[in-house]
């Protein structure tokens, strides 16, 4: 199952939980604006790079970091490979 993130619930969601993560961060002697990432979106890496750097800087502020896979056929390798395990 997956969320679109054009859902506007969604992005209101996710949202309000980095704000409150962030808050939470700072409210225990953390450093203010501080930089909090609780979800991770996996995703094939777009072809051309300025793309892909658009992509990351358009969801960072929901607390979204970007894991690239090289393509949707490895994605079992690419997993194992973050996980240091073998297939």
């Amino acid at each position: 199952m997956g969320l679109s993130l054009s859902d506007p619930n969604v992005r209101r969601w996710l949202a309000w939980v980095q704000a409150r993560r962030v808050h939470d961060i700072e409210r225990a002697g953390g450093e203010l604006g501080a930089v909090s990432t609780s979800h991770y979106w996996l995703n094939v890496r777009p072809k051309n790079e300025p793309d892909a750097k658009w992509l990351e800087a358009s969801v960072a502020h929901l607390g979204i970091r970007l894991i690239w896979l090289r393509s949707w056929a490895g994605v079992e390798e690419d997993l194992c490979s973050l996980l240091g395990v073998t297939p």
